[in-house]
């Protein structure tokens, strides 16, 4: 194990394959989980900054690599969400990893939900612009997709350009799948997104009620609402670390001032239009 900024560097074995994160240990053995984990061309060296909150916050915080990417080397796969679990097993000693939250936005939040329905110790996630069925099945979301993304979907799951259109197959979550999820998820959706669909997050919420959908006038990612996507992503952490109050604070805040409700679930937002 190495030090490394406000953390330690750890590793977990997913079969045959050993998988390098970061990991910020807590004051108490009994502190929550957070699982970090990004998409399809993000590092977790550009999530250390998170690191720092783990004292601050009270919990314990990890971040891996998506599967492909980086020092992860298990191809995107549907068994490629047994990362989760295998971060989960690798701190279960320093943490309570039976409480865990999963941020992970884009390819990284769908991962997480494929682990959800295996692994029960995965309570919340966190999710920007997830695919969920859509954007692997419907016919014009694959002949628009950009040039980069299929080259980078290709890489992490390890197949060809011609093989691609299997693996896409394989990983869409099916309707009874999407509707048997027992973790609460706040999405953040963008209307103008060029990769995901509006009919992925738009049907997932009404097969699924635990699905909080915060949909932006924006594109992929939702780059020009950081200031609302991190003040939703805040407040779930402080819930999940047991600090109420000031998520009560934030939430008040999200709501009052800055006018940010879930299109379901809730009322409309001022950030966008179902």
């Amino acid at each position: 194990m190495a030090e490394t900024g406000a953390g330690e560097r750890r590793t977990a074995r997913v079969g045959g394959d050993e998988v390098s994160f970061l990991f910020s240990r807590p004051a108490r053995t009994d502190a929550p989980l957070v699982v970090m984990m990004g998409g399809i061309v993000a590092l977790k060296e550009q999530w250390s900054g998170f690191l720092g909150l783990s004292r601050r916050l009270g919990c314990a915080i990890a971040i891996a690599d998506f599967p492909g990417v980086g020092e992860n080397g298990v191809p995107y796969s549907r068994d490629a969400a047994d990362v989760y679990t295998a971060v989960m097993d690798a701190v279960a000693d320093d943490c309570d990893a039976d409480a865990t939250l999963a941020v992970a936005p884009s390819f990284g939040g769908h991962l997480a939900m494929l682990c959800s329905a295996r692994d029960e110790r995965l309570r919340r996630l966190v999710t920007v612009g997830a695919p969920l069925r859509a954007f692997f099945t419907d016919p014009d979301a694959r002949a628009g997709m950009p040039r980069i993304t299929r080259a980078a979907l290709s890489r992490a799951a390890r197949v060809s350009h011609d093989g691609l259109a299997d693996r896409l197959d394989e990983l869409a979550l099916a309707p009874d799948e999407i509707a048997a999820l027992r973790m609460p998820v706040t999405y953040v959706a963008s209307t103008r997104d060029e990769i995901i669909p509006n009919r992925d997050w738009r049907d997932a919420a009404v097969l699924n009620p635990g699905l909080s959908v915060y949909a932006f006038d924006d594109v992929h990612g939702a780059p020009h609402h950081l200031r609302q996507t991190r003040l939703l992503t805040l407040t779930a952490l402080c819930q999940h670390a047991g600090r109420g109050g000031l998520a009560s604070v934030l939430g008040l805040l999200t709501r009052r001032l800055m006018r940010i409700r879930p299109l379901y679930n809730g009322p409309i937002a001022t950030g966008g239009t179902p």
